[in-house]
Formats: structure tokens, C-alpha cells, sequence
């Protein structure tokens, strides 16, 4: 059975205000900062390079920009990424889908 994801990491993920999902064995699922808005930008994304097996991560309408998302390039588990309303540009989601093959990308413009 896979270790779990450190305790430390889920208790900060949840004092954002980011909605998780674990599976069985303690590794995160699903990381959704959906509700979190400005209070998550690069910076806290930089939380997430330990968990390598999460699947699902939303961060609509929140203040990453394509330097925070560039990082999640890397991460050969997601499967599902939400990008709507953030800062990312168009010009990255589209380097992204060919980089990020295996990982579905949700990205409406806000302007």
C-alpha cells in the first residue's frame, strides 16, 4: 500500500479553505481551491510538488498565474486540471495540452 501524503500538508491544505479528497491509503485524490479565490496564488501551488498521485485539481477563479502552473507540467497523475477564472493565459493551457497529454484541462476566459 502507497504512503499516505504527510498529515502536515493536509492540515495546511485545509487551513486555505481547499476541499480534499483522500483515497483509503491517505494520499490526496482531489485538491479543489475553487471557493479559496486570491488567497491561493503560486505561492501555495508550491505545496503541492509532494503530492505526486493527485488526480484532480481545481483552481478556478483563484490568483494563479503561469509561473505557478508551469510546476504542475511535472506531475504525471493529474488527470483532471481547472483552470477557469484564474490568471493563467491562453497561450500556456495551450502548451500545457500538449505537454499534459494524459490530463484533461478545463479553461474558460473570464475577459
Amino acid at each position: 500500500m502507497p504512503d499516505a501524503d504527510p498529515p502536515e500538508l493536509i492540515e495546511t491544505l485545509q487551513a486555505l479553505g481547499a476541499r480534499l479528497r483522500l483515497r483509503k491509503s491517505g494520499r490526496l485524490h482531489t485538491v479543489d481551491f475553487s471557493t479559496c479565490g486570491e488567497a491561493i496564488g503560486d505561492e501555495q501551488l508550491a505545496l503541492l510538488d509532494d503530492a505526486q498521485k493527485l488526480e484532480e485539481l481545481d483552481l478556478s477563479d483563484t490568483a494563479v498565474t503561469d509561473i505557478g502552473v508551469e510546476r504542475l507540467a511535472a506531475n504525471k497523475s493529474l488527470r483532471l486540471l481547472t483552470l477557469s477564472g484564474s490568471q493563467v493565459s491562453g497561450e500556456l493551457v495551450k502548451s500545457l495540452r500538449k505537454r499534459m497529454i494524459g490530463c484533461r484541462i478545463v479553461y474558460l476566459e473570464s475577459r
